[in-house]
C-alpha cells in the first residue's frame, strides 16, 4: 500500500513529545477490530537508537500499518512502514545511528486498522545516554 503524502506529512507534523505510551482505544467504526497500541521510547545500544510500536491484542484479525518515526531533537531521522494482513499484532521499528553529544529522542506512532485511521502516539526518551 502506497501511502500518500498527506498522511506521512500528517504523521510528522502529529509530533508532540508527551510521554503517552500505552494507549486501548476503540477504532473508528468502519473498524470492527479494537487493539491495544504501544509505543516505546527509543533505546540505544550502542551506536543505534531505536523506535519501536506496536498494535496488538486485537479483538478479530485486522489489516494493520504502522507507521514509526524517529525523531532527534524534533528532526525526523528515520521512518518506517509495516504492513500485516489478517493479524492480530503487528510491529514496527525505526533506527537511525546516535550522534556525539546530547540529544532528545523520540518516537511518534502513527496506525491504521483496516483502512481507518486509529490515531497517533508518542513517546520520548526519559534518560540521557
Amino acid at each position: 500500500m502506497k501511502l500518500s503524502f498527506l498522511r506521512r506529512f500528517a504523521a510528522v507534523a502529529a509530533i508532540v513529545l508527551s510521554s503517552a505510551g500505552l494507549a486501548t482505544l476503540t477504532a473508528a467504526p468502519a473498524t470492527a477490530a479494537t487493539c491495544t497500541v504501544n509505543t516505546y521510547e527509543p533505546t540505544w545500544v550502542s551506536p543505534t537508537v531505536t523506535a519501536k510500536g506496536s498494535a496488538t491484542s486485537c479483538s478479530s484479525a485486522a489489516d494493520i500499518t504502522l507507521e514509526v518515526y524517529l525523531f532527534m531533537d524534533g528532526t525526523q531521522v528515520d521512518a518506517s512502514w509495516n504492513e500485516c494482513n489478517s493479524a492480530y499484532s503487528c510491529t514496527g521499528f525505526a533506527s537511525a545511528t546516535n550522534r556525539t553529544g546530547n540529544q532528545q529522542w523520540c518516537t511518534s506512532l502513527t496506525v491504521w486498522v483496516n483502512g481507518g485511521y486509529y490515531g497517533n502516539y508518542n513517546k520520548c526518551e526519559s534518560n540521557n545516554w
